[in-house]
Order: structure tokens, then C-alpha cells, then sequence
């Protein structure tokens, strides 16, 4: 990567250094995460997302297989920012589906 783009790089990633530290360093054990996540969850995403939340979302499907998985054509990885109309219903498909939601929804 040039120098002026590793520049702007490191500049535009300040905002979310403490972020970053928390994934690199995080040392909790699979079997912790998978007792803590939870059960009722949808994750969306877009057919054309990056490569890293695609591999993501792969890894996802194999270890936590109770989860729904709901994939857009087009939409990149800001889907739920420029497609709202297409991620909307799956949010409220999701909470229909979800528990909590159904039992307090009149």
C-alpha cells in the first residue's frame, strides 16, 4: 500500500482503536462465545459484501447452525444503510420469528 494511503488509513481507523484492540487481543475460548451468544438471532447480509464479512458469515453458518441467515442480492457491507427497503422486512420477519417479540406484540 502507498504511504499516503497507509497514512489516510491509519488516520480514518483512530476513531476505532479501542475497538480494534478488543478483537486482536480478545482471549475468550469458542466454548465461552458459543455459551453467550444468543439463540434468536438473524444474521443478514449481501451477496456483494467485502470478502472478510463474507468469510465472516461463513464461519458463522458452520459454528452456530440454530441462527437464521438471510442473504440480499446487492447491497455491499452498509446493506442495512442503502437498502433499507430490503432489509426492513427481514428485520420484522426476524422479530416476528424471535421469541420475546411475538409474546408482546399485540
Amino acid at each position: 500500500m502507498p504511504h499516503e494511503r497507509k497514512s489516510k488509513f491509519a488516520q480514518a481507523l483512530m476513531p476505532n482503536f479501542h475497538e480494534w484492540d478488543a478483537v486482536m487481543n480478545e482471549e475468550t475460548s469458542f466454548a465461552e462465545w458459543e455459551r453467550d451468544l444468543p439463540k434468536d438471532t438473524t444474521v443478514v447480509s449481501a451477496q456483494d459484501t467485502v470478502r472478510s464479512i463474507s468469510e465472516i458469515v461463513e464461519l458463522m453458518k458452520e459454528s452456530v447452525s440454530e441462527w437464521r441467515f438471510e442473504q440480499i442480492e446487492r447491497g455491499g457491507h452498509m446493506a442495512t444503510m442503502t437498502k433499507p427497503d430490503l432489509i426492513n422486512p427481514i428485520v420484522v420477519s426476524a422479530l416476528d420469528w424471535h421469541p420475546l417479540w411475538a409474546q408482546t406484540r399485540p
